[in-house]
């Protein structure tokens, strides 16, 4: 089984409507922060029942890449535990697909290279307002973009989204 650690509801509902999409046998588990003494003990929970693979899904949204680095460094990591780094945003993601955007929220907007955007949430709400509406972070949002996503798309646009699926074997 996968377990993957992450950051919120809306990488949640990404992730685990992702999973279901792609047939992954999964777990996702919200840290939500950055202490590492709570992912400790949900590395260690998990690792103790079975032989799981743990995905450490990190974004950099208001981090620098050495601040997050040492975050991760002071968590203990069997070799069963990988840490993947998402630039900026798992919002970045999503903007990697200008079709989903369309679907979602009724216009898009074509960026070539997503995961170069700051603020990706930003961005979203910025597309959305243009058909009056919003971008609000959540499981929901999450589970659509999951849901209507050009995989290959995010695979070609986003290095973050294409160690991810490598890691846990697609």
């Amino acid at each position: 089984m996968i377990v993957v650690l992450l950051e919120g509801q809306t990488d949640k509902g990404f992730i685990e409507t992702l999973f279901t999409r792609l047939n992954i046998d999964g777990k996702v588990r919200v840290l939500g922060g950055n202490n590492p003494n709570k992912a400790r003990r949900y590395i260690n929970s998990f690792l103790a029942k079975s032989n799981n693979k743990i995905v450490i899904l990190k974004d950099l949204h208001r981090h620098s890449q050495r601040m997050l680095q040492k975050i991760i460094s002071l968590i203990e990591r069997p070799p069963q535990v990988t840490v993947v780094i998402v630039k900026h945003a798992i919002e970045s993601w999503f903007l990697a697909d200008p079709a989903a955007i369309r679907t979602i929220f009724g216009h898009s907007k074509d960026i070539n290279e997503p995961e170069k955007i700051p603020n990706p949430d930003e961005e979203l709400d910025k597309i959305a307002q243009q058909c009056g509406k919003r971008y609000i972070k959540g499981l929901e949002i999450g589970r659509k973009f999951a849901q209507v996503c050009d995989i290959r798309l995010l695979k070609q646009k986003c290095e973050s989204f294409k160690k991810f699926l490598e890691v846990v074997g697609i």
